[in-house]
């Protein structure tokens, strides 16, 4: 039985979620500065 919420793979896959966003946006703003 699943459940929505926080199980392990829910939080893990919220951490990658969280960790890609971070280095794109922290990319995006080198870009910008860079420019």
């Amino acid at each position: 039985m699943k459940k929505r919420g926080l199980t392990r793979e829910g939080i893990i896959t919220l951490i990658l979620v969280l960790l890609i966003a971070g280095f794109v946006l922290y990319f995006i703003f080198k870009l910008l500065k860079i420019i």
